[in-house]
């Protein structure tokens, strides 16, 4: 089976789906704060001390901005970090579809199935239908 590009169209809002709860996960169970203020006005010996302290916070998140709360845990009501960790599983999700071809393969024979296979679970269920 090859790819076409609706299957890449629909690997689009299935990987912005993917982040959306990767965002929730990181937000939510968080119970260490990802950054602290250890030297106010050092911000390079800052980061060196959040990304020794915190297993959370890492290279990415001080290049792309990530942003956090007073109490320096991963701010759940922030578009940026939403934006960020949509586009992070969208261009990974993309770039493993097209480095991995069996990869490729089992994702294209999923979607061509799933309809066939939504349609006959609605059939089965309009069959067994029983009215009180």
């Amino acid at each position: 089976m090859e790819a076409t590009f609706w299957h890449y169209a629909l690997a689009l809002p299935l990987l912005i789906l993917v982040g959306s709860l990767v965002h929730c996960l990181r937000a939510w169970p968080n119970f260490v704060p990802d950054r602290q203020d250890f030297t106010p006005g050092n911000p390079l010996l800052n980061y060196k001390l959040n990304d020794m302290m915190s297993a959370n916070y890492g290279f990415m998140d001080y290049v792309v901005g990530t942003d956090y709360d007073e109490e320096g845990f991963y701010e759940f009501f922030s578009r940026r970090n939403w934006r960020n960790m949509c586009l992070w599983t969208t261009a990974i999700g993309y770039t493993m579809l097209l480095s991995f071809p069996e990869l490729l393969e089992g994702y294209v024979s999923i979607v061509n199935q799933t309809p066939a296979w939504l349609w006959d679970l609605i059939q089965e269920r309009v069959k067994n239908l029983r009215l009180i």
